[in-house]
């Protein structure tokens, strides 16, 4: 008879994005301040039904009551899993770390770093993806998961103290390959709103992870990511 697989989880990684419900994208340990989303993705074997599995969520030490969860296993016996932890004002710098437990064991921890945003760095907010803008650059339905077929996807964000002839990059990935890269330079007066714009001339968009990296003085400063599927 076969032998028993014993319930357990895999190490956990984090990053930027996650690709198929599976692995992260853009994995890193040290992310910058106002980040409004960071994935965890972790592998499984040996879970049932009957399995009990909790998941804790911790800032600088102190447990966070709203992002803990206990329930009974509902996916598959093996495979992938992700989680998440998202502010939409973005992340406070500090130390902030996932704990998993099986049967109120203890089986898998790590922990990320939300560095503190420079002295006199202009604050680049949290980026809203969606297909259509309105005329003052409000996004129109954002979402984080398109269906296929579409060509077009604009993602929008706020920027604070940006200065008249500062640059910024924007970089877009495919399932964490680089695909495009773009400088711009702040006018005058400096925007509020930006708008990165991603699309094909051809065909359409594929199937995948799509994330938007914005860099200042060389520093990531911003990211986001959305699905398409």
């Amino acid at each position: 008879t076969p032998t028993p697989v014993v319930p357990s989880f895999g190490p956990i990684e984090f990053g930027l994005g996650v690709v198929d419900d599976a692995r992260v994208v853009r994995q890193g340990t040290t992310f910058p301040e106002g980040i409004f989303k960071v994935y965890a993705a972790f592998t499984y074997q040996g879970m049932s039904s009957d399995v009990v599995w909790r998941r804790e969520w911790y800032f600088n030490g102190q447990p966070l009551e709203d992002a803990r969860a206990t329930e009974h296993w509902t996916r598959t016996a093996q495979g992938s899993a992700w989680l998440s932890m998202y502010h939409a004002h973005g992340l406070r710098s500090g130390t902030w770390e996932l704990r998993l437990y099986i049967d109120d064991q203890l089986v898998q921890r790590a922990a990320f770093e939300v560095a503190p945003r420079p002295a006199g760095d202009p604050v680049f907010k949290p980026i809203t993806f969606a297909r259509q803008t309105s005329p003052t650059m409000e996004p129109i339905e954002p979402r984080i998961q398109f269906s296929t077929g579409i060509t077009l996807v604009h993602g929008i964000f706020q920027v604070e103290n940006l200065l008249p002839g500062a640059t910024f990059e924007r970089v877009w990935y495919f399932d964490g390959v680089e695909r495009l890269r773009g400088r711009e330079t702040v006018g005058v007066p400096p925007k509020d709103v930006y708008d990165a714009v991603l699309f094909v001339n051809e065909g359409a968009f594929a199937p995948g992870t799509y994330t938007l990296e914005i860099y200042h003085q060389g520093r990531l400063a911003q990211a986001g990511s959305f699905q398409v599927k």
